[in-house]
């Protein structure tokens, strides 16, 4: 169970970048929550494992930041990127994140 604190997907803390955090690893998952809310200048309003539910999440909760596993099921990153910038009444910033491993934490 994650113990990272979110904020509610309407509010975020007045002036803090809304953040929703897309990777299909639990452990990785945890790691950007919590190095997001330890900056301070981020609060993590949305959790997706896949690419359909990043985009999904992020028509609902219009986060100013998607932050997106490249490799997941069901749909990837990349495909998930595009059809969120597709979607987005406005442009919003996407960062892509990646990692390859010898040993796997999936």
């Amino acid at each position: 169970m994650m113990k990272t604190k979110h904020r509610d997907e309407k509010g975020a803390s007045a002036g803090l970048l809304r953040a929703l955090v897309v990777d299909d690893s639990d452990p990785v998952r945890q790691r950007l929550c919590q190095a997001l809310e330890a900056d301070g200048r981020f609060a993590v309003v949305g959790l997706a494992k896949n690419g359909r539910s990043a985009v999904r999440l992020t028509a609902r909760l219009q986060p100013d930041l998607v932050l997106m596993d490249l490799q997941m099921p069901e749909m990837d990153g990349l495909e998930a990127t595009r059809r969120i910038k597709r979607q987005a009444r406005q442009s919003r910033p996407i960062g892509a994140t990646s990692c390859a491993s010898s040993t796997s934490t999936r």
